[in-house]
């Protein structure tokens, strides 16, 4: 892989976007906890309560920084992206 310190950050992204929209999808959310704790060593028992507890407003926020600040995401289209 050519940015593996991507990964978690891109996961961690993945995982409260999906926990934000009215329809969470139980399949990406098992999926994305599994990586998590499987392949990262997450704690994934925090990033639920993060999902969970926090303002969309927030999460939102701290969704872009995460991807701005840990990722080449924003570089990849162009800071387009929103």
């Amino acid at each position: 892989m050519k940015h593996t310190k991507e990964l978690q950050p891109i996961l961690m992204a993945i995982f409260i976007l999906n926990h934000l929209d009215e329809h969470t999808n139980e399949k990406v959310a098992k999926l994305t906890e599994y990586a998590l704790h499987e392949i990262c060593w997450a704690n994934s028992n925090m990033i639920k309560l993060l999902a969970y507890t926090g303002e969309r407003a927030d999460l939102l926020a701290y969704v872009e920084r995460l991807l701005a600040e840990d990722t080449h995401y924003n570089q990849f289209f162009g800071g387009k992206q929103k």
